[in-house]
């Protein structure tokens, strides 16, 4: 009886040695998974917040150069109100039916040929200078026509513009010109010009004052509201079109206040190559008189445009 007793003794103290043992090894392991398992999410948590501050670090000097290149922008625009800059030549080149002015006011009834060159001079903040020059030189051969003599120069203006933006939307171009007419019995006339204008997809309208300073018609002055409609087709051959209308008012210094004709226009582009036509619908006869009218109310003609 005793040795059964020790016998059973000596067999369950060595397996609840072995399980005490198993159940340490598991506590141990589950303390060990448990440390792993939260040394991991703190090295994510840490992870996490140094890509956050590498983002922050990022978009703190994309903040800090965008405003780096804004003010040399804005440096660079109005240092002393000045732009240093390569001047931009515009030329343009037509041969046409005839040539009237705005107004109706007939250069020539015959066919004409027109050269164009202004220059974008100079740049000061948000004005931009502009001088050029337009020559009008009659085709025709032969007899004289009145004061007109054929085969020669009919107009040749010379002007110095600025252009300058107000606000987002709206420009306003101040012009001075100096009008010529030689061959034409007219005395020469000097002008100043406004021309008020917004831009909108494509959307041209705006509103034109004329006040002749000197010459015959000195003090005469014309208001000329307009819009224009344009568009490209393609943009890689240039083909594109577009469409204007003018009505013009005329105010003359003791003299008739009227409305002259309205100036319809067209104009079709392909590349630098462009063909146009205008008509000089009649409004009043007051000034724009039937004869006038009748004697030519369109021209319409071919031109090259080119910039360098």
């Amino acid at each position: 009886m005793k040795f059964a007793k020790f016998a059973m003794t000596a067999l369950v103290v060595p397996a609840t040695l072995c399980l005490a043992q198993e159940e340490t090894a598991a506590e141990a392991v589950e303390a060990a998974a448990e440390e792993v398992v939260a040394v991991a999410e703190i090295a994510v948590a840490e992870t996490v917040a140094a890509v956050e501050a590498v983002e922050a670090v990022i978009e703190e000097v994309e903040i800090a150069e965008t405003e780096i290149e804004e003010a040399d922008e804005a440096a660079d625009e109005y240092a002393c109100g000045h732009v240093p800059y390569d001047p931009i030549v515009n030329a343009q080149f037509t041969v046409a039916s005839g040539s009237l002015t705005d107004s109706a006011g007939k250069l020539s009834k015959h066919a004409v040929m027109t050269a164009e060159v202004e220059v974008e001079a100079e740049r000061f903040g948000p004005v931009t200078a502009f001088l050029g020059a337009w020559a009008n030189y009659d085709l025709c051969k032969g007899k004289k026509n009145g004061a007109i003599r054929h085969h020669c120069f009919t107009e040749i203006d010379l002007w110095a513009r600025n252009s300058v933006d107000i606000g987002d939307c709206l420009s306003l171009d101040v012009n001075f010109l100096s009008c010529q007419y030689p061959n034409m019995g007219l005395k020469g006339e000097e002008k100043i010009a406004l021309n008020l204008y917004s831009e909108f997809c494509g959307l041209k309208a705006g509103l034109e004052f004329e006040y002749i300073l000197t010459g015959a018609d000195d003090n005469d002055m014309e208001i000329r509201p307009y819009l224009t409609y344009g568009m490209t087709l393609c943009e890689k051959s240039g083909a594109g079109f577009e469409l204007g209308v003018k009505p013009v008012y005329v105010i003359q210094e003791g003299g008739i206040d009227a409305w002259t004709a309205c100036v319809l226009s067209a104009q079709i582009d392909f590349g630098p190559f462009f063909a146009f036509g205008k008509y000089y619908a009649q409004m009043c006869d007051k000034i724009y008189t039937d004869e006038m009218y009748h004697d030519i109310n369109n021209v319409y003609g071919i031109g090259y445009k080119t910039k360098f």
